[in-house]
């Protein structure tokens, strides 16, 4: 118990994340709140790997990420905020893509900071 490992409780946290777009699916129909979920819960998997160096897996994930943003952007309504704070989004995922590719890790905590400060800001929308 007095022993920290940092990478293996970011392991569980992010695994304990996946299950919240999970069990939200089983009490709304709201996919596109469902979709924003899930793609932090991707980012936040990405996050528990960057301390072991898994760019493969991490790419892997991101593109998940990516994958299911898109679903967000496609049922998203056509408000001004709503589409400028969605496309912010979208380049911050695409920016931490690249961060990893680069293999920055440093660059990658800036990165993945703003990118969940803003799906945050976007779950409030909700």
């Amino acid at each position: 118990m007095q022993e920290e490992n940092k990478a293996d409780t970011l392991i569980v946290l992010s695994n304990m994340y996946n299950y919240i777009p999970t069990f939200l699916s089983q009490v709304t129909d709201n996919q596109k709140f469902i979709s924003l979920l899930q793609t932090k819960a991707f980012i936040m998997q990405s996050y528990a790997l960057v301390e072991q160096d898994k760019c493969d897996e991490m790419l892997s994930i991101i593109q998940k990420a990516i994958d299911t943003f898109l679903l967000v952007i496609n049922q998203a309504d056509n408000t001004n905020a709503n589409v400028n704070t969605l496309n912010k989004i979208y380049i911050y995922l695409n920016e931490i893509k690249k961060t990893i590719q680069e293999k920055n890790k440093e660059l990658y905590f800036v990165k993945y900071k703003n990118l969940v400060e803003s799906i945050t800001i976007e779950q409030e929308n909700f």
